[in-house]
């Protein structure tokens, strides 16, 4: 929990918009869907342009990812037109730190560590 954290506070931190999802579905791949997201980003915006972090709770996957404007709003899209989850929800779109992390702490109380595989993971 402490590693998450660590990641969590950096994500708050750069860029200079942040973006909370709940992805909702059981059987959500995190591993194709980052690794597509970097794929996108990487080719439009360049190879360090998506800081993101995402973790398990009950009913889905809460994505947290912070850069600029056309960052966030390019993988909003591309969750909308992908298919990789059912659907998702923005919980969080702006500029301020304390608003984010309050949202984000709220989630956290939903975290679930129980699930097979890894239960959270995050940009490098």
């Amino acid at each position: 929990m402490r590693k998450l954290q660590q990641h969590i506070n950096y994500i708050a931190q750069e860029g200079t918009q942040r973006s909370a999802f709940l992805l909702a579905g059981a059987d959500i791949n995190m591993k194709q869907l980052t690794q597509d997201l970097r794929c996108l980003m990487s080719g439009h915006f360049g190879r360090k342009s998506l800081k993101y972090v995402w973790f398990k709770v009950s009913g889905g996957v809460v994505l947290l990812v912070s850069g600029s404007k056309v960052v966030i709003e390019t993988v909003e899209s591309y969750l909308g037109d992908s298919g990789d989850c059912q659907e998702f929800t923005v919980l969080y779109r702006g500029h301020g730190v304390k608003i984010f992390n309050s949202i984000v702490s709220k989630k956290l109380v939903d975290y679930d560590q129980s699930t097979p595989g890894h239960s959270f993971g995050a940009s490098r």
